[in-house]
């Protein structure tokens, strides 16, 4: 707790920035993505949907989330959702076992907007889904 509180500026900045990025590759992939991208965010889905262990469903989680960033062809935006996430769960997901119940709960509607080529809602649920775990990480912390 005491680490998370410490890196609490940096994690906020990443979440920023994430929203950013990963709201714009999100209107992107739902105009581009493949039959191929969404059986891979779909596989994704399901690993993340049946289990809660924080090692595998990390795995699914960036698995799901760099796939929207290939589904957007984006090579520049795919780096930096990459690198962000890094930034982001590295420290973190040593520290916990599971992850907040509710860390998959937009990821349908991502999902869903996506394979409904729907760029708007795409970009709301991407932006909903981080805002949701900026919550649940503030709220760990009180």
């Amino acid at each position: 707790r005491p680490l998370l509180t410490e890196k609490l500026p940096e994690i906020e900045e990443t979440f920023d920035y994430r929203i950013a990025v990963e709201g714009a590759a999100a209107r992107l992939a739902a105009d581009r993505r493949t039959d191929e991208d969404l059986a891979i965010l779909r596989e994704a889905y399901e690993v993340m949907r049946s289990d809660r262990e924080t090692r595998r469903f990390r795995a699914a989680d960036n698995a799901f989330h760099l796939a929207i960033a290939d589904a957007a062809r984006n090579r520049l935006m795919r780096q930096a959702i990459e690198d962000a996430r890094a930034e982001m769960w590295v420290g973190i997901d040593r520290l916990i076992t599971h992850v907040f119940t509710t860390a998959n709960r937009h990821h349908k509607h991502i999902l869903d907007a996506i394979a409904d080529r729907d760029p708007d809602a795409a970009q709301k649920a991407v932006v909903d889904h981080l805002e949701t775990a900026r919550r649940d990480l503030r709220r760990s912390l009180r």
